[in-house]
């Protein structure tokens, strides 16, 4: 996954996306903050690896419904979602 996905599952990434969503002008500040947020996606998959290393069962109970991600999908594989040119 990565920052043009969407999940069916409530998680750190998906909270990462959804402020990308927010940041999506062509200034300056917007571009470096979704840098910042796709760095620290890739952080959290590796958390998230290293706590299946530790616990297996560790995500059983943590799906949750996602009942925009059809909308969210969309709007992050647009021709423009992560250059912000419009």
């Amino acid at each position: 996954m990565s920052m043009t996905d969407s999940s069916n599952k409530t998680t750190i990434c998906e909270k990462l996306r959804d402020i990308n969503d927010l940041c999506q002008g062509s200034n300056s500040h917007d571009k470096q903050i979704r840098k910042l947020l796709a760095e620290c996606e890739v952080m959290a998959k590796k958390m998230s690896n290293k706590l299946l290393e530790y616990n297996q069962e560790i995500f059983v109970d943590y799906w949750k419904d996602n009942p925009d991600k059809l909308e969210k999908i969309k709007l992050r594989q647009s021709k423009h979602y992560l250059t912000g040119d419009k």
